[in-house]
């Protein structure tokens, strides 16, 4: 069976100590920090110690490294930074983030993750009528913000409006599904069902991308969009395989690197993934190199200090 500390040694070995060279610069004091342009953020610093206040969720710094992603982002796009939509940007990722914890969470009941359910239907973003409910008030105030966005004419006269609105109603069904789903002694997937355990990440991701700069997407943002995003979820999972397994969560690892039609024994099939979780970390090599010949360094830096951020278990366990 799976050893904790060999997935960790080997994660450390392909993915950091391979590397070297690219995280040799890394280091939480040179990721950049652009401030908040206060006045146009102020409502939603507030509303975030809000959410502090009553759940204990801490996600300012949620908010300001998508900030700083954003801008980056839409710097290499066009050189000319659209904060209205940027903050639109943020507050979608912000609006997944916290709908995630809750429904992650044991605090809640079942009830109450029912109303954040509610709270995941396209049809409610897409809607001209606002959103009111008597539960989590806060995800509401970021939902009816993003509505109003997402029927304005900026948005609707988008060429991708339509791709926007597919990849959302995809990334809020993948949510759904794995925070009501868990693994199973012996079970299968299929293969077309991977999507339900990615999309949470790749599509919610690309959605924030294309609200950012709805106005100027092109093939070379759609591409730099899928690179960044596919990297996000794939470090994410790779860096959560044994914590997820422990606690019996999906993981894509787990079924990506298997045969998913075929029904197998849960510690075969984690020893299996063990076996070929090469497929994904070569998967992620390829977007990184893809990554740095699409766009410019700032931007590129910025994901590779991510990258090492969210290795920071990883190395703990190994260094």
């Amino acid at each position: 069976m799976l050893c904790s500390k060999d997935y960790y040694s080997y994660l450390y070995d392909y993915l950091i100590k391979k590397n070297a060279n690219l995280f040799k610069d890394c280091d939480n004091s040179k990721l950049t920090a652009l401030p908040l342009p206060s006045e146009m953020f102020d409502e939603l610093i507030y509303l975030l110690n809000e959410i502090y206040r009553k759940y204990e969720f801490n996600m300012q710094k949620t908010c300001s490294i998508n900030y700083n992603l954003f801008t980056l982002w839409e710097i290499n796009n066009s050189n000319y930074v659209n904060y209205e939509n940027i903050l639109i940007a943020i507050k979608f990722i912000l609006f997944g983030c916290l709908a995630d914890k809750i429904l992650d969470s044991q605090r809640f009941s079942k009830s109450e993750k029912e109303k954040v359910i509610e709270k995941l239907d396209i049809r409610v973003f897409v809607s001209e009528k606002p959103f009111i409910s008597d539960c989590f008030k806060e995800m509401d105030i970021l939902l009816n913000d993003i509505r109003c966005f997402l029927v304005s004419e900026t948005a609707k006269k988008s060429p991708y409006y339509e791709i926007i609105i597919r990849k959302m109603e995809q990334a809020f069904l993948s949510e759904v599904y794995m925070s009501q789903t868990s693994l199973k002694l012996k079970e299968k997937m299929l293969s077309s069902e991977m999507r339900l355990l990615i999309d949470k990440s790749v599509e919610f991701e690309t959605v924030a991308f294309f609200i950012a700069s709805i106005s100027n997407i092109t093939d070379r943002t759609m591409a730099s969009a899928k690179c960044i995003s596919e990297i996000f979820w794939l470090v994410d999972d790779l860096c959560d395989f044994v914590d997820d397994i422990k606690c019996k969560r999906k993981n894509s690892v787990l079924f990506y690197c298997t045969p998913m039609d075929e029904e197998i024994n849960l510690v075969n099939r984690v020893d299996l993934a063990f076996s070929n979780v090469n497929i994904l970390l070569d998967k992620l090599e390829n977007n990184i190199f893809t990554l740095n010949q699409i766009v410019k360094p700032q931007l590129f830096d910025f994901v590779i200090n991510q990258i090492w951020v969210w290795c920071y278990n990883v190395r703990r366990m190994v260094e």
